[in-house]
């Protein structure tokens, strides 16, 4: 198996965007995942309504970073906690709608536990399980941190109060209108719509 440094990471061959980017996802099939709330400027309006998207912690990659890397790097920056990446033994292959999904098993090492290419932003991402046994909280421009229960992530724009009823938490260095519709993008995006047997097939599947 080959162990990735700077300069020979192979995930690019499956990334088709000219942007690379990154994703760490914090969890488990217990609990749930640990998602971030965009940045203020971010928000947007719908009438009346406040939506605030959630998408993994992460962001894009330096140049001569490894991927893996990079998802270590914007961890720390933006949760404040050193952490180290999970290899997965499965990597899923999906476009944001859900409707194309490929398993793929790779021969290098930490691999992904997501790939997806987001036309929207032309970035293609790879996002990997990371583990931190530190408490996270929201740093640099991140206003808050969320975690749905497993399974019941929002797949449409969802009153942040019904989520937190519900059993969603929230850690967060400003206020967050209670009002205010939290919606998936990105990669949050893809793990909303897959069912809880793709979820779990990939958390067990990392080592």
């Amino acid at each position: 198996m080959i162990l990735l440094t700077e300069g020979n990471d192979p995930v690019r061959r499956w990334m088709s965007l000219p942007r690379v980017g990154t994703g760490a996802l914090i969890g488990d099939e217990c609990h749930g995942l640990w998602w971030c709330l965009g940045p203020r400027r971010f928000w947007r309006t719908r009438g009346k309504d406040t939506i605030i998207t959630f998408t993994a912690i992460g962001g894009k990659v330096l140049e001569g970073e490894a991927l893996h890397q990079a998802a270590l790097r914007e961890t720390k920056e933006e949760t404040g906690v050193d952490a180290e990446v999970i290899s997965s033994g499965e990597t899923l292959r999906a476009s944001l709608d859900g409707a194309s999904r490929e398993w793929l098993s790779m021969d290098f090492s930490p691999a992904p536990l997501m790939i997806h290419d987001n036309t929207e932003t032309g970035y293609s991402v790879a996002a990997y399980r990371v583990s931190s046994r530190r408490t996270l909280f929201p740093h640099s421009e991140i206003p808050a941190l969320v975690r749905f229960p497993f399974g019941r992530e929002p797949v449409s724009p969802t009153p942040l109060a019904s989520l937190l009823a519900e059993g969603a938490e929230l850690v967060s260095k400003e206020t967050v209108p209670a009002g205010a519709l939290i919606a998936p993008f990105g990669t949050a995006q893809i793990w909303a719509i897959l069912p809880s047997t793709d979820k779990r097939r990939l958390l067990e599947g990392t080592q």
